[in-house]
């Protein structure tokens, strides 16, 4: 599972520790603990699948696809677009991504407890 996922695999997620296997189909509803059923999910989107009204399936190609909790497809990744000299960027939020909520909450850290890998975090720092 580790050589195949190389990380969480829900759209977007870049996490390559912490990650835990996720069964597609709960072994409490039947699910094999097999490479088949398995996805490795960080801790966060592990417990958006479970907690959160989001969903993972494996479609008949073999890939994993998820939803959100209205159901709607999440595709691996997004297409950041430039903002015209101009523009504001909280102009440019407002206007193209009228859904999008931004918050107290929004940059609080999604950190639950574990131990930090300092390897982790200063390579990124440096990257």
């Amino acid at each position: 599972m580790r050589a195949r996922d190389k990380g969480c695999r829900f759209p977007g997620c870049t996490n390559t520790h912490f990650v835990d296997g996720h069964h597609v189909k709960h072994w409490a509803n039947g699910g094999e603990t097999s490479l088949n059923n398995l996805v490795q999910l960080c801790r966060h989107h592990h417990r958006l699948v479970h907690e959160g009204g989001f969903a993972c399936e494996r479609v008949e190609d073999g890939k994993f696809v998820f939803r959100d909790p209205t159901g709607r497809l999440l595709v691996e990744s997004w297409q950041l677009a430039s903002l015209p000299n101009a523009e504001e960027p909280i102009n440019w939020c407002e206007s193209h991504m009228p859904d999008v909520v931004i918050d107290s909450e929004t940059c609080v850290s999604l950190w639950t407890g574990e131990r930090i890998d300092w390897d982790l975090a200063v390579g990124h720092l440096f990257a």
